[in-house]
């Protein structure tokens, strides 16, 4: 399994029992670092073609990424430990959450993403009578 693993600034300071980017300043322990790896690699085990991305930035996160053409999907647990889906890029964003598992908030970025599409169609057409 590949995780990206992205520490805020050039390295992780390990002095004084921190495990924390330079540019952190949150005094991140490994111990956090850990359940985030572990937490990312095992939501990634139930998610064919994602790939874990753990990062800092005020401490350890962690979430799931897809590239799809331009577009980079991101899945992940919200504060409330529900599963939200977004993208980025490509021209097109599309936002989902609340949802109990990641499988839902994919199912139903995917029926958003349908949705704009069949925006889009409609416009083009009425642009220019042209059907799709």
């Amino acid at each position: 399994m590949t995780t990206i693993i992205t520490p805020l600034g050039d390295a992780v300071d390990e002095s004084n029992g921190q495990f924390c980017g330079h540019a952190c300043g949150f005094h991140c322990t490994r111990k956090q670092f850990d359940k985030a790896v572990a937490e990312a690699e095992t939501a990634a085990l139930g998610m064919p073609g994602w790939t874990a991305n753990v990062w800092e930035n005020g401490r350890w996160h962690w979430n799931l990424i897809r590239e799809v053409g331009e577009v980079r999907w991101h899945l992940s647990l919200n504060t409330k430990q529900r599963w939200e889906c977004y993208s980025y890029g490509g021209g097109q964003q599309v936002w989902t959450c609340g949802f109990n598992t990641p499988q839902e908030a994919v199912s139903r970025a995917v029926d958003a993403l349908r949705k704009q599409i069949a925006r889009a169609t409609r416009d083009i057409h009425a642009l220019t009578g042209v059907e799709l």
